[in-house]
């Protein structure tokens, strides 16, 4: 080897290192930002998920909803239950029953204080908590 590098020393020699700089920062100062929002487009578009059915109703709903109306109540069980196997299905990693075999009626329980605690939030944010709970609890 020579020692140095010829390619370097012909730009340094013709002044165009200077523009591989500029052209450098020019680069950073437009890549950077677009990544940033391309990021920030990702989260948003995560946290935009259609929601169909009952879980569109608010926490509000479900308190309403078991403290009144059986088969409402019962309803939003069923969404809760299909949802949670649906996560069972395609989410765990890896595969198996992310509530622990608990019984319905414990789901339905924590969910009640979920939402007696969140009553604006609704009732896929409270089941996809409950997810994340239980996630936690039984994770080794």
């Amino acid at each position: 080897m020579l020692g140095f590098d010829p390619v370097r020393l012909l730009l340094l020699s013709e002044g165009r290192i200077v523009e591989l700089a500029w052209i450098k920062t020019r680069i950073q100062r437009t890549v950077v930002p677009v990544v940033v929002l391309l990021t920030l487009t990702v989260q948003v578009a995560a946290q935009e998920l259609p929601v169909l059915g009952q879980g569109n109703l608010s926490c509000n709903s479900w308190a309403e909803r078991r403290a009144g109306d059986a088969v409402d109540a019962a309803t939003m069980i069923a969404w809760a239950l299909g949802y949670i196997t649906a996560y069972n299905h395609y989410g765990a990693e890896p595969k198996g029953d992310v509530s622990g075999g608990r019984r319905t009626e414990e789901l339905a329980k924590w969910i009640d204080d979920y939402c007696h605690k969140n009553p604006t939030d609704n009732f896929y944010g409270a089941t996809a908590a409950l997810i994340r709970k239980f996630q936690k609890i039984d994770s080794p």
